[in-house]
């Protein structure tokens, strides 16, 4: 019985960082800012350096743990057969990416004429976050099931 498991899948885990550092980073452009204010009747983004420092943080952090898998040699580890990303996994991860790039095309290709009704940069945040939002849910979810499938008593937080 293993008291302790790491899921390998992390690719999504980096992704979801920049994704969350981007998008925080983002909100303090003008441009953002004045869309945000125009859409929501003049607020402002509650975004903070705080905000900004932890997902830096987390982003350094999560490609250290990765960097143990992809260079293991270097860290002075063992590389494990079949250790790397399932195809969900990078399915996921280009489908994200895919995703937040039909959203870029869409505002390249419509008028941004009104920050209410039509398809401005605010939304390709909304979309980068949403990434962020997809991401965590599926880590979390896989890292349970891991931990139910081997009756573990703990498992890496993600």
């Amino acid at each position: 019985r293993l008291t302790c498991a790491c899921i390998v899948d992390t690719p999504t885990s980096e992704q979801g960082f920049f994704s969350y550092l981007t998008s925080n980073l983002a909100y303090y452009s003008d441009l953002i800012r004045a869309q945000y204010g125009t859409r929501y009747k003049g607020l402002t983004p509650t975004v903070r350096f705080n905000d900004i420092a932890f997902a830096a943080h987390s982003l350094l952090l999560s490609l250290a743990m990765t960097s143990q898998y992809l260079f293991s040699h270097v860290w002075g580890f063992r590389p494990s057969i079949g250790n790397r990303p399932s195809r969900f996994i990078l399915g996921i991860f280009f489908g994200c990416v895919a995703g937040v790039a039909v959203v870029v095309f869409v505002i390249l290709g419509s008028p941004a004429e009104d920050a209410v009704g039509a398809w401005v940069w605010l939304d390709a945040i909304y979309a980068v976050l949403y990434v962020k939002l997809v991401v965590m849910l599926i880590m979390y979810t896989l890292q349970v099931i891991v931990n139910y499938r081997n009756r573990l008593t703990a498992g890496c937080s993600i």
